[in-house]
């Protein structure tokens, strides 16, 4: 059982050719009510299947997938408390164009009240469809603000009544900071030097 207070890690995994590891990794907290480990994983699967891959699906290349999600309740210092499960998925891309390279990707932030403590995303698998002179296009800008729009979006469980709030965890304060409701995009993309081929994550 997931107590209110707890913090969630959620790690969504993709595959990339070419590329090392590519991760996006998600931090919640419980509020409201606590929810059975099984309950609060079957949520979280839903919401990479039904509601991230779609949105990511729409500017990411045909060659690209989402392939696992491992998640697990966390401690403030960013220790693992338990694991509460893992799955795997064969979710594509809808883009039929060759993806940019495995290093280049779109990105987003989202601040929290604590000053340089924000949450960053960049995302793997971007189509070079959505892609115009080095910078993201207008379709993929505004994919990119759909998924940034669902990165700090907050999550209910309608059968336990549990909320999960998006944040960050910080190991300087060994607290969760929670997002205060905005994000931003950029067309320029980023460069993950991680995700090149054997760098490693």
């Amino acid at each position: 059982m997931a107590a209110v207070g707890e913090i969630i890690r959620a790690a969504v995994e993709y595959f990339v050719p070419n590329a090392s590891t590519c991760l996006n990794i998600f931090y919640w907290l419980i509020d409201d009510n606590p929810i059975g480990d099984e309950e609060l994983f079957g949520l979280l699967s839903d919401w990479v299947e039904d509601v991230w891959h779609p949105e990511w699906s729409d500017s990411a290349a045909n060659i690209a997938k989402i392939i696992g999600l491992a998640a697990s309740i966390i401690n403030a210092d960013g220790t693992v408390d338990r694991e509460i499960g893992d799955t795997s998925f064969d979710l594509a891309g809808d883009v039929a164009t060759l993806g940019e390279p495995a290093a280049v990707a779109p990105f987003m932030y989202a601040p929290t009240n604590r000053a340089k403590t924000r949450g960053r995303k960049f995302i793997p698998g971007w189509a070079d469809g959505r892609m115009e002179n080095g910078v993201v296009n207008a379709t993929g800008l505004a994919d990119l603000t759909s998924l940034a729009a669902l990165y700090i979006d907050t999550l209910t469980d309608l059968v336990s009544g549990a909320v999960l709030i998006p944040g960050v965890v910080s190991t300087v304060t060994v607290d969760f900071h929670p997002f205060i409701g905005s994000a931003s995009v950029t067309n320029v993309p980023a460069y993950q030097r991680r995700r090149k081929p054997g760098v490693g994550i």
